[in-house]
């Protein structure tokens, strides 16, 4: 009987380990890896008029980089490695960003997940779930709740890194939002935003795509993206290490 019990116990242990070893942060962008120039030279990244992958050097490596405004839709598209389902109740992305100009002269920017791949900044925009973005006027970091957009950070810095975690509760519509420049996990100092609605006008179901979207007409400056991932499994607050 005991042996009986240890061979059901280990044929159990045997088919939970897979889903204990998938379970944590997943890299959502290989840009890494890829020569600089636009995304599009990057693996899976879709329309890629994010304008440069650049090898920053130091730490930083290669990030994504708006670069200046260009003729035509500046928008990037990529596949989640997972999908977040429409009854997921727990989820979490995680990038950081940085800008890289003077405050009044940064571009308008927005992030954020979708059900279908989104390649044209004129509507993108509108179809994104879980969005913020980055306004130039000020700058500040802004959500979008509802049917409004609720600014949450104001006065960002030129220079440090922010990084961004988006906990998302799929089921219900709702997003919380933590944002740090300090190195390591967040803690409830960073909470800017909890349980926050998406916003009313965008389609609902799984999640399986994440979009980069600069509008039109935006002044040159730029902003860099970098250390995109996605734990499918759940709140996560720790620091994703690339």
């Amino acid at each position: 009987m005991i042996s009986l019990l240890k061979f059901r116990l280990g044929a159990y242990l045997i088919l939970l380990l897979p889903a204990l070893a998938g379970a944590g942060w997943i890299p959502i962008s290989p840009h890494d890896k890829a020569a600089p120039g636009t995304a599009a030279h990057a693996a899976g990244w879709r329309r890629g008029d994010w304008k440069e992958i650049e090898d920053v050097g130091g730490t930083a490596g290669r990030v994504l980089r708006t670069g200046k405004f260009a003729a035509g839709s500046n928008v990037a598209c990529i596949r989640l490695p997972v999908p977040i389902p429409a009854d997921s109740d727990s989820a979490t992305l995680s990038f950081r960003f940085r800008m890289r100009t003077a405050p009044g002269d940064g571009p308008r920017v927005v992030w954020g997940l979708s059900v279908r791949e989104l390649l044209d900044a004129t509507w993108g925009a509108q179809a994104v779930q879980a969005g913020l973005g980055v306004e130039a006027d000020g700058p500040f970091l802004k959500i979008r709740s509802g049917a409004k957009s609720e600014v949450l950070l104001r006065e960002l810095q030129t220079g440090p890194w922010y990084r961004v975690w988006v906990v998302l509760d799929n089921r219900a519509g709702q997003q919380s939002l933590y944002v740090s420049t300090a190195p390591g996990p967040a803690g409830p100092e960073n909470l800017l935003n909890d349980r926050m609605a998406y916003r009313s006008d965008a389609p609902r179901g799984a999640l399986e795509y994440f979009t980069l979207i600069r509008d039109r007409g935006d002044p040159e400056g730029s902003i860099e993206v970098d250390d995109l991932f996605l734990d499918p499994t759940g709140e996560n607050l720790t620091a994703p290490v690339p």
